[in-house]
């Protein structure tokens, strides 16, 4: 295994999504809002380090009739389930499932495709670092976020048209909103050799109500040692320790007040060779909002960063003779009263040593206000 931490460096978080944040709001859902680093202001405002937004248009859909009349709901979105090769779980509607998520670092950068069963893809190139919008090149590394100096991150989001182009000007046709927020490390002389886990989303959106026509939340870990059946133990125990990223939503009963952000946190798990169960939990340690976005339709506020006592308890699940995992996940607070709605967890081990497992984990959940849920990935080592 190979988690140099005292050689990774924090990469740019790069938001190429250069639209003004309230416009953003009129998409409807906020949910692909903290993937574009930024935030630290408490009034509803613009974050720091966006470029300067797009002139208004009067075709931009009001943003009272895209929260009421979109027809895209966070209860409508349904996990497909765990699927294995790199691990990789999906939650959408208006899209069709997920067939296979590839991953791969190029030039210091990670590469995202998420193929899809009818044949469509999602492609989010790593190595563009600058975008032309209008006369100005903006520099993508003077985007940068990141939310644990263990790993190298790459973000984006940004709007595509009907043609496939990048463009500030989403008012007059058709496309796509597509963002991603991944976490990765790689050996320095071979960067075929590496991890990287985290989330992203796609929306399909269009100039006329509703104005949201299909919304995916993908979540996916994988890397090179993780490609094939590990050779498990047939004794003792172990721990792995290591970092989970992920998205978190609510929405009230109206989904007139609208919350996202970025949930970090660290994971501990406990394998035993012996039975072949794990287990494990996600923020028993530490867990933190960074980036949320509260919208409601009075405007956006931003909150830079949050501590949170939302955990998720992995539930004892069965290890299987080749290394992967699939069990029951519940969330909990311990300062209000939630009902755990859903939740699942897939993992698989490493086949150097079983030294070290990655895996996708979502949990959902009701309040007194509404709905809400955590989607993400985790890598994790032995402790040595």
């Amino acid at each position: 295994m190979f988690l140099y931490k005292e050689e990774v460096r924090s990469s740019a978080h790069a938001c190429t999504f250069t639209l003004h944040r309230k416009a953003l709001v009129a998409l409807g859902l906020g949910i692909f809002l903290a993937s574009c680093g930024g935030g630290g202001s408490t009034e509803p405002t613009t974050s720091r380090n966006q470029p300067l937004p797009p002139s208004t248009s009067t075709s931009t859909p009001n943003l009272n009739q895209s929260l009421r009349q979109s027809e895209i709901d966070f209860s409508d979105l349904d996990w497909q389930g765990p699927t294995f090769g790199s691990v990789f779980n999906a939650s959408s509607i208006g899209f069709f499932n997920v067939r296979d998520v590839f991953t791969s670092v190029d030039g210091g950068h990670v590469d995202l495709t998420v193929s899809r069963s009818d044949g469509s893809r999602l492609f989010i190139d790593g190595s563009v670092r600058e975008l032309t919008v209008g006369t100005e090149t903006l520099d993508l590394d003077d985007y940068s976020y990141s939310y644990n100096d263990n790993y190298f991150w790459d973000g984006w989001a940004y709007f595509k048209n009907a043609s496939g182009e990048i463009t500030v000007d989403y008012d007059k046709g058709t496309g796509t909103v597509s963002a991603a927020n991944i976490a990765y490390t790689y050996d320095m002389d071979d960067s075929s050799n590496y991890v990287a886990f985290g989330y992203w989303l796609d929306s399909k959106i269009q100039g006329t109500d509703p104005f949201i026509t299909g919304l995916e939340l993908g979540i996916f870990a994988e890397g090179t040692d993780f490609e094939s059946a590990a050779v498990l133990p047939v004794s003792g125990t172990a721990t792995y320790t290591g970092d989970f990223t992920g998205m978190y939503l609510h929405a009230n009963e109206q989904n007139t007040i609208l919350t996202s952000g970025n949930y970090s946190a660290d994971i501990e798990l406990e394998a035993n060779f012996g039975n072949n169960t794990i287990s494990g939990c996600v923020g028993c340690g530490n867990s933190t909002f960074y980036d949320l976005e509260v919208l409601n339709l009075q405007g956006i506020r931003e909150i830079a960063k949050q501590d949170t006592d939302l955990i998720m308890r992995l539930r004892p699940t069965p290890l299987n003779t080749n290394g992967e995992y699939t069990g029951n996940v519940i969330i909990e607070s311990t300062t209000r009263r939630i009902t755990p709605t859903d939740g699942e967890y897939a993992g698989r081990m490493s086949i150097v040593d079983v030294d070290g497992t990655i895996g996708t984990v979502y949990a959902g959940f009701r309040d007194s206000n509404g709905e809400g849920g955590i989607g993400g990935a985790y890598y994790a080592t032995i402790d040595e």
